[in-house]
């Protein structure tokens, strides 16, 4: 957000500080032009703080919230599927066929970006029955990219 934001926000600011404006919400209705910049900036607040003894006057600038509907960890199951089906990982299922190992693991890594499958994984949520494995693939785990420790799960072909 903030790569996004920073070119922005100077002129935001300083209409802001012209204007005398020290508190802005996005609750508050501040006519549709101030409302649709704070909405396609992606921020609830900013809000106006003097200088202290420990930090110059300025801006705080607040994100929306982000949060994601995770239900009964079916979504786990679904993601699962639909990535092993996808042709972009020909090459990795491919590899696994062709490897000749007794065992063959896929890991897949979920990322914050895919918030609803991360929060269902970091949660311990387990969809009701395991994925339908690829052919080549022995034991599939997925792990919600975090600091350590990280949650995961995993199935395999013969133990489901």
């Amino acid at each position: 957000m903030i790569k996004r934001v920073l070119p922005l926000l100077p002129e935001l600011l300083a209409e802001l500080e012209q204007a005398g404006v020290t508190d802005l919400d996005r609750n508050r209705y501040y006519g549709p032009e101030m409302h649709e910049r704070l909405r396609t900036l992606h921020v609830s607040s900013c809000l106006a703080y003097p200088p202290t003894g420990r930090q110059q006057p300025g801006f705080y600038v607040y994100p929306e919230a982000t949060g994601a509907w995770v239900g009964d960890g079916e979504d786990i199951r679904l993601f699962c599927e639909e990535f092993l089906a996808d042709p972009a990982q020909t090459d990795v299922l491919r590899k696994l066929a062709e490897s000749g190992m007794d065992e063959r693991h896929a890991v897949i890594i979920a990322t914050q970006s895919q918030l609803g499958l991360h929060t269902a994984v970091d949660l311990g949520l387990t969809p009701s029955h395991a994925p339908d494995l690829a052919g080549c693939v022995d034991w599939l785990w997925v792990i919600a990219s975090q600091n350590l420790p990280a949650r995961g799960c995993y199935w395999t072909r013969q133990y489901g």
